[in-house]
């Protein structure tokens, strides 16, 4: 049998694929061997420490304080040796929305951004579908298509900083410091995500 993989952030954890996976000083990400749990390798870089991570296939994205989503994959050369191959927003996304000032969004006072950046740390993510899900302390929720990064939605999802997404069966849900649950969903294959309901005592939209 096939030995799991757990990934590890703090203390919170999940099983999965082959190894294990440490926030080590915030900004190193330690991997573990199971099931000896033996240190196999360390991966890391970045202007702030990692606040989630999730893999998806033979990748692994890990959200990070400085607002950017890394992605590493294994090195085709060592097995134990992960390698950044992107960051998220890309430079791809970048040139092609910096000259239009439609693209920026007001964050702060005097301050603007493209709208497929995050203004502050990125605290969760998750995976459904081919989708990316980013939940940030500057209250979005952004979509991020999995196949070449694209960023295809920036959602004004809730009052407070976002600090947990979980997606079942097609919904996401997004919890907040503003003390709500709130649950996105699309109505057909290329619609826009939209808000379904607040679980707050509890309000369903239609």
């Amino acid at each position: 049998m096939k030995a799991r993989k757990l990934f590890q952030i703090r203390g919170a954890s999940r099983s999965q694929f082959d190894q294990g996976f440490e926030n080590a000083n915030f900004r190193d990400i330690i991997v573990w061997q199971q099931p000896d749990l033996r240190q196999f390798t360390k991966f890391g870089q970045g202007d702030g420490s990692v606040k989630a991570l999730i893999s998806a296939g033979n990748k692994v994205f890990t959200a990070h304080q400085d607002s950017r989503i890394r992605v590493w994959k294994v090195s085709r050369s060592s097995e134990n040796v992960f390698r950044l191959v992107d960051t998220l927003p890309t430079r791809k996304d970048y040139l092609g929305k910096f000259i239009k000032q439609s693209n920026y969004v007001q964050t702060r006072r005097q301050h603007k951004r493209l709208w497929i950046e995050h203004a502050d740390s990125i605290s969760c993510l998750a995976v459904s579908n081919g989708l990316i899900y980013s939940g940030s302390w500057d209250k979005t929720l952004k979509v991020w298509r999995l196949s070449d990064f694209k960023c295809l939605e920036s959602i004004k999802a809730h009052d407070d900083a976002i600090n947990g997404l979980v997606v079942s069966n097609g919904i996401v849900y997004s919890s907040s410091a503003d003390g709500k649950i709130k649950a996105w969903g699309k109505s057909g294959k290329n619609s826009m995500h939209s808000l379904k309901a607040i679980l707050e005592g509890i309000r369903t939209f239609h």
